[in-house]
């Protein structure tokens, strides 16, 4: 499992560019990798702005179930 730091290094993006990109302070972002239950809502935002796309899958009694969340399917 990814630490989101750890993602954002590997993309070769580091905290001020992020921070451009979502309109946020370099600290904000700061704040948020280090936070240990971030909302949902946060990481679709950090994960959209390193340009991708954030899904969300459930495992239940061996299935693997793709939620929604909001209007995204």
């Amino acid at each position: 499992m990814y630490q989101f730091s750890e993602l954002r290094r590997e993309l070769g993006i580091d905290q001020a560019e992020l921070a451009e990109r979502l309109g946020m302070t370099q600290a904000g972002i700061s704040k948020l990798e280090r936070s240990s239950d971030p909302k949902l809502s946060t990481l679709r935002k950090l994960i959209e702005g390193l340009g991708g796309t954030l899904t969300l899958h459930a495992e239940i009694a061996g299935r693997t179930i793709r939620l929604a969340h909001g209007s995204a399917a």
